[in-house]
């Protein structure tokens, strides 16, 4: 983060253990916070959560560019290829976003309200910018959830800040500085779930293949996420045959690159996942799950057209550069 929310978070946890006598960031404040029990230390960070909630996403405890142990933004340093050359997979699932924003959304500016409390140095021809990226007309309103078009735009919007186009970036970058034909960079966007009925049971319906939705299927524990016990009205753990298949061959894939370097090497792996930089390419991504599962570039010959539709080369273009970066303060 370039921004000082996790300064002040720590800073605030810190006032809240009464350790702050003269300097939160002496070795005075740090010996007081050491010597406090696990537990209370715990309830401290989600207490100083809790009070500044309504000023950000609740995501306050994050990687802060120092000059020291972070020598320069992380926007810096992939830009500069100064990062560890290993295969990696990244992505995102299809509503990643749909958790973190207010189901109360209606309009444009509620849009900009509530990205405004989180993002707070963007400026009005910026935030034109990107909201003309993200045309209401290409939302749906779920009316059974009542959730507006405007809350799908506005969970699209964060979504690809915060998730979708950092791995976007940094899989592109990766790719760059492998320099080889098909460098070992594999993106996923997940279009499964589990979670569904929790949610619709929890008075949260329409939230889609929403954030940690791969979890179960990538640790293979499918029967942990059963709640059968709770008795929530309108609960039912009903897994399908392609929810057990998708757990036992999507950790494979992972265990594949760990091995191989590549996610469809060993057998029982998600077949015909390739990379997603071969030299000369805009960007492809295999869509696990769902009706139209496999390998797509995201440009507008991809095969699947959900995808292309989130026109990712060009919102993430946008999310990636430099002015934008610098308002948006996230990386």
């Amino acid at each position: 983060m370039a921004s000082n929310l996790s300064f002040n978070s720590t800073a605030g946890v810190v006032a809240l253990a009464g350790c702050n006598t003269t300097d939160d960031q002496s070795h005075a404040a740090i010996d007081c916070l050491r010597s406090l029990s696990m537990d209370t230390l715990l309830n401290l960070a989600v207490d100083q959560q809790v009070v500044s909630y309504t000023n950000n996403d609740g995501d306050i405890y994050l990687p802060t560019f120092d000059q020291d142990f972070l020598p320069l933004k992380a926007s810096e340093l992939l830009a500069q290829g100064k990062f560890a050359k290993v295969p990696v997979i990244a992505g995102w699932t299809e509503d990643d976003g749909t958790l973190y924003v207010w189901t109360t959304i209606q309009t444009a500016n509620d849009t900009r309200d509530f990205l405004s409390i989180i993002y707070k140095e963007l400026s009005d021809p910026t935030f034109n910018e990107l909201l003309d990226l993200y045309h209401i007309g290409e939302f749906q309103a779920n009316i059974t959830a009542n959730l507006s078009a405007e809350f799908y735009r506005t969970a699209q919007i964060f979504r690809d800040i915060t998730i979708t186009c950092p791995s976007f970036l940094f899989t592109q970058a990766m790719a760059k500085k492998y320099n080889t034909t098909n460098p070992p960079t594999y993106m996923y966007a997940l279009n499964q779930t589990i979670l569904g009925s929790y949610i619709d049971a929890t008075g949260l319906p329409g939230f889609g293949i929403l954030h940690t939705s791969e979890l179960p299927y990538l640790f293979n524990n499918i029967d942990l996420f059963n709640i059968t016990d709770l008795e929530l009205p309108g609960y039912t753990f009903d897994p399908t045959p392609s929810d057990y298949a998708l757990a036992l061959s999507l950790p494979l894939s992972w265990i594949s690159l760990n091995e191989y370097g590549h996610p469809s090497k060993i057998n029982g792996s998600l077949p015909g996942w390739t990379t997603s930089w071969p030299r000369g390419g805009e960007g492809e991504l295999f869509v696990i799950g769902g009706g139209n599962e496999g390998m797509s570039k995201v440009g507008s010959d991809g095969a699947n057209g959900q995808l292309v539709k989130e026109r990712l080369t060009e919102r993430c273009s946008f999310l990636g550069r430099e002015d934008v970066i610098e308002q948006f303060q996230y990386r």
